[in-house]
């Protein structure tokens, strides 16, 4: 959460457009954003100069980047489900795993444009695969074993972080800013830092207590304990800021 926290505090804005972050940075309106792999590496090649060099740069941090895959599957019901489980079986095959990450106009690869996405089997990465490959260099597999995740911890809390991160950063991005940069400018005393970085209120059984809480979808409360939680925030930044402001 301080990390999350951090990250917040160095940013201009949140939007729920996908697109936007890796667009502005492409542009050098922004110096850098969070995005996924394939928004990133695709607009890398847009603004890909002439000599092959670009302005911009996508990196998977190791440690620090989860992988996952995008499902495929058949509905219910389907009223072609013979066309369906064979193009299932097409987008798995050989064939189809060289459309998600070959070079425009090489073998097997798309006839114009890169789709850049990473192929989900293990045996797709190859030697003979990566020369004709856009991110030759990816390796998923490799990657992935160095972000330990456990969803027996947390698994159940994904709406709950959802939830916290939006009174702990969103509504709250006007004053955290503010503290943040006043932080920086007196070299982070020690007293504002910490008061800054206080997260007592997201501990582990307050986010148990907050699970239990949406399960009952009851947005009156939902929206009342939000209003606590922003109220309480908002008050700690202002006052991270004004110790930091005078020096403590």
């Amino acid at each position: 959460m301080h990390l999350i926290q951090r990250i917040s505090a160095n940013s201009r804005y949140f939007t729920d457009n996908a697109t936007k972050i890796p667009l502005e940075v492409s542009q050098g309106d922004a110096a850098a954003g969070m995005c996924i792999d394939f928004y990133g590496w695709t607009f890398e090649d847009m603004v890909r100069r002439p000599d092959g060099t670009s302005r911009m740069g996508y990196v998977t941090p190791l440690g620090g980047t989860s992988m996952g895959v995008d499902p495929i599957g058949m509905l219910r019901g389907a009223p072609e489900p013979e066309v369906a489980a064979a193009f299932m079986e097409f987008v798995l095959s050989d064939a189809g795993q060289k459309l998600w990450n070959f070079n425009p106009g090489t073998a097997g690869g798309p006839v114009r444009t890169p789709l850049r996405r990473l192929p989900v089997r293990l045996d797709f990465y190859n030697e003979v695969n990566r020369v004709s490959m856009t991110d030759s260099h990816a390796d998923p597999m490799e990657t992935s074993r160095a972000f330990t995740y456990h969803p027996e911890w947390t698994s159940h809390l994904f709406g709950v972080v959802r939830y916290l991160v939006k009174v702990m950063c969103v509504d709250t991005h006007e004053e955290q800013r503010r503290a943040w940069e006043m932080l920086i400018s007196r070299n982070f005393p020690p007293r504002a830092t910490a008061v800054f970085e206080d997260t007592r209120l997201l501990n582990y059984q307050n986010a148990q207590d907050l699970a239990a809480l949406l399960q009952k979808k009851d947005k009156v409360q939902e929206a009342r304990k939000a209003t606590e939680l922003s109220v309480a925030f908002r008050n700690q930044y202002r006052r991270a800021y004004e110790l930091a402001k005078d020096g403590f």
